[in-house]
This record gives C-alpha cells, sequence and structure tokens, in this order.
C-alpha cells in the first residue's frame, strides 16, 4: 500500500503544474508544505528528501501516510459568502458576522493554511482543529463583542503569518476566552514580511493556554488587564513588542520568559497597584534585545519572579531566578509610594537569584517613590559583568538588595540614591537608603568599578547585617547626609569589614554631615562602621570629610574607621583626613580618626591619619576602649 503511495506521489509531482494555486501538504507525523510548482522530491532508501525555494526538509517514508494537494483557506470578513469555499475535512459556518472552522478529526494535514482577511467592526473567528495550523492575517480588521475575535479551540501549535496592517480588538468580553486572542494551543508568531498587528482589549490581549513565542513580528497591544498571558512559556526571538496595560505586561504563569532579541516595551497607568511588567514563576531570562519598562502605578515591578513546582510527587519546589546575559535594559519607576506603605516598587524581583552576566541596566525611579529597590532578590544577587546605573530619589531607597548574599565580580556600577528617613513606627528604628544592602554578606572581588552615592540622612553606600568583604575592584562610594556611612555592617551574624587585595582601591568622601541627633539617636557618620571588627590587610584606603561642596549643614563627632570590636590595619596603606566645622555645646568635637570599643592595632607605615579641627590633641585621634599598640 505505500509503494502505491510513493508512486502516486511521483506521479503527483510530475504533474505539480496543474496544481499552480494549491500547496502539497504531506499527512502524518510530519509539519511540511509547499507551493505545488515550486520543489523537487528526492526518494531513496528510507528516506524522502524534499527541497525548492531555497529549502530543504527530510523525512522517513514511515512518518509520512500520504500527500494533498490543497488551496489554502480564505476567510473575507468583507465577503463572507466566498470564505465557504472550503476543501473536504473543512467545515466553514457563518452566522451574522461570527465565523467557525471545524477541521474534521481525520482530515490529517499539519500546517494547513488559513488566511483571514477583510474588515468587520462586529465579528469574530473561532478555529477548531486537532493538528497544527498556519494561521495568516492579511490586512485584518477585526472586532468583537462580548467575545474574542480569534478563538482557537483543541489545536495543536498555531504558526501565526502577519502580511500588512492588521487590528484586533475585543470590548464587553467577560466570557471565560478572555483576550482579544485566544488560544489553547501555542501561539507561534514568525513572519517573514514586514506585517504588523495592533491588539485593542477590555481584557487581556492575547492569551494561550500554553506557550507564545515571536519571531519578526510588529506586535502593539493596548489591554485593560495584561498584555499577554501565556501559561507555559513565552519567548521573544525578534522584532517588536511594545505593551500598554492596566495589567501585567507578560504573565507566563508558573513557567518561563525567554527574551532572545527584539525590542520590547511596557508601560502601566497610575492606577495600576501590584501589577508586573514580565512576570513568571519559573526561571526569566534576558539574552540580548532592547527592554524598556515604564512603571507608574504602585507596588509596581519590572522583572518578577516566583515559585513553582519542580516535582509534583513529591511537592518539591524552586525559587524562579532572573538572569541577564546581553542586551539592554531601562526601567522607570514613576509610581507614589507613601511612606506609610509596607510594600514598594522594584525594577527587578526575583524570589530567587538575579544573576547579572552581561548587558547594560538602567534604572530610575522618582522622588515620591518612596522604599523602591532596583535589584532585589530574596536569594543572592551576582554580578559578574555589566553596565549598571541606577538612580532612585526617593526616600529609603535601596539600589541593590538582597534578603541573603551580594556578590559582585566585575562591571561598571554606578549607584545613586537619595531621600529621607521613612519611620517605620518607632523613631530609632528608621529605614534609610543604601546603596547596596544585604541581610547577610557583601563580597565584592576581581575587577568591578563601583561608584556609590548616598545624599540621605543616616544614608550608606554599602550595608550588610553580617560581613562585608572586598578583594579586589575600585570603590569610590560619597554620603551625603548626618549620621551617614560609607561602609557599614552588624554583628549579629558574626560580621566584619575585612579590605584586602593588592589591587583594592577604597574611596570614602563625607560631605554635609555628622552627627544625627533625634530622640536619643546620636548616630555619627564614618566612612567605615562595623559593629563587629575591622581588618584592612592590602589595598589602598581613604577616607575624606570635607566642606568643599559648600554645605551648610554642621560636621560633628565624625568617625574615619569606627569598629564595635577590634580595628587591625596590618597592611597595604590607608590615608584618613577628616575636616570638621562644628562643636558640641561643650565645645568638644570628638572627631576620631579611627574609633574602637575594642583595641586599635596598626602598622606606622601602613596608616596615616589628621583630623585638624577636632576639639581633642592628635595624641586622641585615634580612640579605642582597649589598647592602641603598633604592629611590627
Amino acid at each position: 500500500m505505500r509503494k502505491l503511495f510513493f508512486t502516486t506521489l511521483i506521479a503527483a509531482v510530475c504533474s505539480a503544474s496543474a496544481f499552480a494555486e494549491y500547496k502539497m501538504y504531506l499527512m502524518g507525523d510530519t509539519s511540511f508544505c509547499r507551493p505545488a510548482d515550486g520543489f523537487s522530491i528526492n526518494i531513496g532508501g528510507d528516506n524522502i528528501k524534499i527541497s525548492g525555494n531555497g529549502e530543504e526538509a527530510s523525512f522517513t517514508k514511515a512518518a509520512v501516510d500520504g500527500v494533498k494537494f490543497l488551496k489554502p483557506l480564505v476567510i473575507d470578513f468583507s465577503d463572507l459568502a466566498a470564505s465557504k469555499n472550503s476543501p473536504d475535512g473543512v467545515t466553514v459556518d457563518v452566522v451574522n458576522s461570527d465565523v467557525t472552522v471545524t477541521f474534521a478529526e481525520d482530515f490529517g494535514v499539519n500546517h494547513y493554511d488559513v488566511i483571514v482577511t477583510g474588515k468587520s467592526d462586529n465579528g469574530s473567528l473561532t478555529i477548531k482543529q486537532s493538528s497544527k495550523l498556519t494561521l495568516t492575517l492579511d490586512n485584518l480588521s477585526l472586532s468583537a463583542k462580548g467575545k474574542p475575535a480569534i478563538n482557537i479551540v483543541n489545536s495543536k501549535n498555531i504558526n501565526v503569518e502577519l502580511i500588512g496592517e492588521n487590528k484586533i480588538g475585543c470590548s464587553e468580553n467577560n466570557s471565560e476566552f478572555n483576550a482579544a486572542i485566544y488560544s489553547e494551543a501555542s501561539l507561534i508568531f514568525n513572519t517573514e514580511s514586514d506585517g504588523n498587528l495592533s491588539v485593542k482589549s477590555n481584557t487581556h490581549g492575547i492569551r494561550s493556554k500554553e506557550g507564545i513565542s515571536l519571531s519578526n513580528a510588529q506586535i502593539a497591544i493596548n489591554a485593560d488587564k495584561d498584555g499577554v498571558r501565556a501559561n507555559d512559556y513565552f519567548i521573544l526571538n525578534s522584532g517588536s513588542l511594545d505593551i500598554e496595560a492596566l495589567g501585567d505586561g507578560i504573565d507566563a504563569n508558573k513557567s518561563y520568559i525567554i527574551i532572545n532579541g527584539g525590542n520590547l516595551s511596557y508601560k502601566n497607568s497610575s492606577t495600576s497597584v501590584d501589577v508586573k511588567a514580565l512576570k513568571c514563576d519559573s526561571d526569566l531570562t534576558v539574552n540580548g534585545g532592547n527592554i524598556s519598562l515604564t512603571l507608574n502605578g504602585t507596588d509596581n515591578k519590572g522583572f518578577s519572579t516566583g515559585k513553582y513546582e519542580v516535582n509534583e510527587a513529591t511537592a518539591d519546589s524552586a525559587f524562579g531566578n532572573v538572569i541577564v546575559n546581553d542586551g539592554f535594559i531601562e526601567v522607570f519607576m514613576n509610581g507614589i509610594m507613601e511612606d506609610s506603605d509596607t510594600s514598594s516598587c522594584s525594577a527587578f524581583k526575583a524570589d530567587g537569584d538575579i544573576l547579572i552576566y552581561g548587558g547594560e541596566l538602567n534604572i530610575e525611579s522618582g522622588e515620591k517613590n518612596h522604599r523602591a529597590k532596583g535589584l532585589n532578590a530574596d536569594g543572592d544577587v551576582k554580578i559578574y559583568d555589566a553596565i549598571i546605573n541606577i538612580e532612585q530619589n526617593g526616600n529609603a531607597c535601596r539600589n541593590i538588595a538582597s534578603e541573603n548574599n551580594i556578590y559582585i565580580e566585575g562591571g561598571k556600577l554606578d549607584l545613586y540614591t537619595t531621600g529621607g528617613l521613612v519611620n517605620e513606627g518607632d523613631v530609632l528604628n528608621e529605614s534609610s537608603a543604601s546603596c547596596i544592602k544585604a541581610d547577610n554578606g557583601i563580597f565584592v572581588s576581581g575587577t568591578p568599578e563601583i561608584i556609590l552615592y548616598s545624599e540621605s540622612v543616616k544614608g550608606k553606600g554599602m550595608n550588610a547585617d553580617s560581613s562585608i568583604v572586598i578583594n579586589g575592584g575600585k570603590i569610590d562610594c560619597t554620603i551625603f547626609g548626618t549620621g551617614a556611612k560609607g561602609l557599614s555592617c552588624g554583628y549579629e551574624l558574626g560580621g566584619e569589614i575585612v579590605i584586602d587585595g593588592a589591587n583594592t582601591i577604597v574611596k570614602v568622601n563625607i560631605f554635609g554631615g555628622g552627627l544625627y541627633k533625634y530622640e536619643g539617636d546620636d548616630s555619627k557618620a564614618a566612612g567605615i562602621k562595623s559593629d563587629g571588627n575591622v581588618a584592612i590587610r592590602n589595598g589602598s584606603v581613604n577616607i575624606k570629610s570635607s566642606d568643599e561642596l559648600g554645605s551648610d549643614k554642621t560636621f560633628k563627632q565624625i568617625r574615619g574607621i569606627s569598629a564595635g570590636k577590634d580595628v587591625t590595619i596590618s597592611g597595604g596603606f590607608t590615608d584618613i583626613y577628616l575636616e570638621s566645622n562644628g562643636a558640641e555645646e561643650d565645645g568638644v568635637d570628638k572627631t576620631y580618626a579611627i574609633k574602637a570599643d575594642g583595641n586599635i592595632k596598626f602598622k606606622p607605615e601602613s596608616l596615616k591619619y589628621e583630623c585638624p579641627d577636632s576639639y581633642i590633641n592628635d595624641n586622641a585621634w585615634l580612640k579605642a576602649d582597649g589598647k592602641v599598640e603598633t604592629l611590627d
């Protein structure tokens, strides 16, 4: 029987010129079709090779059950009467301007072509198909009321081609098929022409119960809910996707998002609350492309990952990571977050880790966007290489934040925070700004170049609840605010600050700040502040305070290095020069180059210090509750 089929196939090919308006479709476990007048075929052994139009495909004989020469089905909403001319096995039903195309179960053709064109202001297209399909939108203008404009039911993957300008919309759609384009199958947009698609919806824009991928497509979406929703995955390879929505931009549910290239933009409204530009529970990966996100609402997130199940039987789960390998990303957070709000906006929010391997990131937040965070991970933040620029102007903002550790091994970081304090209900437990904040440790190595600028009362350049360990790179930190700290760590988790590495350079500039005194809180400005130990073993450390910026703020009780335990300077070179311009009421400005609750140990050739305006003598510029002693 199969021998007879191949004999028939060869005969059909020999007379293909009679089928110039047709396409050849191989039936069976294949997904191949070609214009009937533009191919050649070679049958040898167990394989079939078909070539034409510069392309070639090979199949095993066992995968091919037959061949059909069919005209594509054309649905013209400007002439629906002509749309009923369909091949055997395909039924077209038209009720008013609602069209339903039903394929028989035994139709057997993969990637059969359905071309939709014309215009209707109150029409819809429903396709019921159990095989793969190629859907071409050719200068289509279609709007529906109370239902999707396009609804794909019980199908496998749908290849979507765009020709010319296409407009799809829906209004008053409160049905279970809640999108202008709704599909139970994966939607694969792959356009070889310069076609485009615009979608306007009172609900979601484009929705698939499986996955969505875009290659070369030019798509613009305006939606009252989410722009794009997919249950299985979302992939952008190339082309452009512009979304303006009140809800999420792209929601891939419990699955993943991959951006390989192309241009992606998202913008929401000031009324958008707790929405995400890109959202998935699994990993969100950027390999390239240009991404621009504008968040105008409250508690908004740019990139957001969650928690997903990895083993249904054992209920094991994992947390999604945000991974940036390359590309250009900009995020603008313009929403208003009040001081009393407990939530916050984040450009990047990962329930897992944030991993930055390359690319360029530019993040900005407005002066009324309090508590905003640039990179915000429940797990680790790891930066291997990238250009990262973050500027945040609201109160108590954090450029980079982690509930665990932050690792910086390369790249160029320019981080800026400004604004005041946010009261957390206790004036002694106020939340302040930090350029880099880790609930555990901060670890810097390699050759990163880091610029930190914190213009905030009690603001901090680097702030870790545990240790700060710097083994390489260049850090240039400027703090501008009373009670501010350059590098600061706690001690509850055994914290200490360690500076090592021959090529390590750490600079801290203290401008316009000194003593912060408010209802029993007398925080002092300090270049380096540790609740535990401070150990400088190698590298160059320079700490300076001055009023050369023309500040009208009073410098009082400044600390170059301050430790709750010991300060040890055993190598490298540390230079501390502290100017002060004010005195306490008792006439004593207690500014110290180094202040330790424990001991101070140093090599004389590794330390230079001067506090010219301090109201204590130079012998007391090093102050220890324990001993001050030199090392050999």
